[in-house]
Order: C-alpha cells, then structure tokens, then sequence
C-alpha cells in the first residue's frame, strides 16, 4: 500500500509531502491532492519530472518528496496520494499549517521566491537591523461591472443588460527593509506570473491570486542610503495558475555552491537533504521537532509512522 506524511512548516508557509509507493513497483507517477475542511480538493503542483496530466509526479525508487506552497492558513487539512496506474491510496494525518499572526505573498509557479510579511511595522524602523518586508495597506477593493444600461426612446427606464460582475481590483502596499529586501521583493515580481496573497482569517482577506500590473518601488528618503523602501502592486484577482513549479529555496541547483555533482558530494551534502531544502545559499535549516510537537503531529508515540525512517529523519519533521 502507498504511504503519505505531511509536514506543516510554518516558518516556511508550506506543507512538505513524502509519498512512498514502494510497495508497488508498477506505479511509475502519483500525485497529491489537498483536502481543505469543506471537503474542496485541490491538486498539489508538481515540481519537477510529471506525467502527461501534469500533476502526477515521476517517482524515484517509489518515493517522491512534494511541497505544498499554496496550502491555506489555520485550517485542518487532508492529504491524499493517488495514482492513475493504479487504485490504491493513502491519506495523511490532519495537520494545521499555522500563520503565526503573519501575512504572505507567493509565487505559486516560483516557490523559491515567496516572502513572509510582518504585520506591524516597528515605531523606530532605523533601530531594526534584520531583514522584513512589512504589511503597510490593501486599498479600495473595487468590483468593476460589466452590466449596462441601453436607452430606449419613448422609454422612461434603461434596459438592463446584465453581465457578471468583474473581479476584484485593488492595490497592496509593502514596505521592504533592506537593500536585500528589496531586491527579494524585485525577484518575486521579475517573471510578471500571478502571486498568492495569504493571512490569517480574522482579517478578512481570503486567499487572492493577484496580476499585477504596474509595479512600483518608493524611497521613504532623499538620502537613498536608507533602505526603506515602498511597494506598490495594483492588481486583479485572477484563478489559480496553471504549470509546474519551480523547486523551494534550497532545493534547485540554482541555490548549491557546489559546481558539480561531485563538489556537492566532496561538501557532505546529500540528495535527500537537497529534497528537503539544505542547498540554499544561506542554508535554510528546516525546524527541528520537539518533544512537545509529538502530540501535535501524532495522537501517541505508538502512532509515529516508521516506515524504514530513522531517528535522524523524525528529528527533523519527516
């Protein structure tokens, strides 16, 4: 039977996927699907090698490692894998893929590129020296129209002629910090794809898939060495994009120092830690599990699916 662990990364605002068909060595592809708390389901984009649907993913030894960059925030979530070669299936575990009160803003079709957003932003700015791209505003959301009314002589009232309602416009205002912030920002809108924009529920902004149009960057100073920064993207809500994705940061050959596969070998860096994101320039170290997670992620330790995974593995969120 396949097998399929789901691992809530917060600090990442992703959900990692390590299906195993390794019990069945004719499946060749399997996919995942996202099952949200209505019962909606969603295919996970694929990364990397897919089959002709593009969302079934060419396994390696009967295992694959996917992540879920669009997953929603603080909501219970199901994943299951399935495959078209064959009728067997598995589901995960519930998981909750908490925002920790932040905003983010995504590049479904370029993971690599997606950025956390900080909520407030600080009294003194100069007194904070780290890197942070701040939430500053959502303006007016305008819903266009596309009904009309057509004059007829000798009539008092117009005909009506209705047409559904355009989607939501509007403009998100963030405020980078760094030069480096900034240019993350730049990066993320280079491609001119459609971004994801998430918070949490309680502000009342649901998951929006933005075109943005003009992109704009503001100097907050006459003395351009302050790195402050404003950007503004006026957008359109649009559906979800279709088209693999490209890898997390970490995992693309882009991001190794390595310049061979031997260097990369000669440095201790392994394939499965690629996989999970290790070969970033700086390292993105993934979050250790605690004791305290084990409740959380399993109802006991008996529960803790083996599955040929070493300790190591269960330390770092396998």
């Amino acid at each position: 039977m396949p097998d399929i662990v789901a691992i809530a990364q917060p600090v990442y605002g992703r959900v990692m996927l390590q299906i195993s068909w390794v019990d069945l060595p004719s499946v060749v592809y399997a996919g995942v699907t996202r099952i949200d708390v209505d019962g909606n389901e969603t295919p996970v984009r694929i990364h990397t090698y897919a089959d002709s649907s593009g969302w079934e993913i060419q396994l390696s030894g009967g295992l694959a490692v996917l992540y879920d960059t669009e997953a929603p925030l603080d909501v219970s979530l199901f994943y299951t894998t399935t495959s078209s070669e064959d009728t067997a299936t598995a589901t995960s575990t519930e998981i909750v893929l908490a925002s920790s009160d932040d905003l983010w803003l995504k590049a479904p079709l370029r993971p690599w590129a997606d950025q956390r957003v900080v909520l407030d932003i600080p009294q003194e700015p100069d007194c904070v020296p780290e890197n942070a791209i701040f939430f500053q505003s959502m303006d007016v959301e305008t819903r266009p129209a596309r009904s009309a009314g057509f004059t007829v002589n000798n009539r008092a009232e117009p005909i009506w002629v209705t047409r559904v309602r355009a989607s939501i416009t509007s403009s998100l205002t963030l405020v980078s910090r760094t030069f480096t912030d900034r240019d993350d920002m730049i990066a993320l809108n280079s491609a001119g794809d459609p971004l994801l924009f998430q918070g949490p529920a309680q502000y009342g902004i649901p998951d929006r898939y933005m075109g943005v149009s003009d992109y704009t960057i503001t100097r907050l100073s006459a003395d351009h060495r302050k790195e402050w920064r404003v950007h503004g993207l006026p957008h359109v809500e649009v559906s979800r994009p279709a088209g693999l994705a490209e890898g997390i940061l970490g995992n693309r050959w882009d991001d190794l120092c390595s310049e061979t596969f031997g260097s990369a070998e000669a440095d201790g860096l392994t394939w499965t830690q690629v996989l999970k994101g290790y070969g970033s320039v700086p390292p993105v170290y993934l979050d250790l599990r605690l004791y305290e997670d084990i409740p959380v992620d399993f109802a006991t330790y008996g529960d803790i699916p083996t599955g040929g995974r070493t300790y190591e593995d269960l330390l770092e969120g396998d």
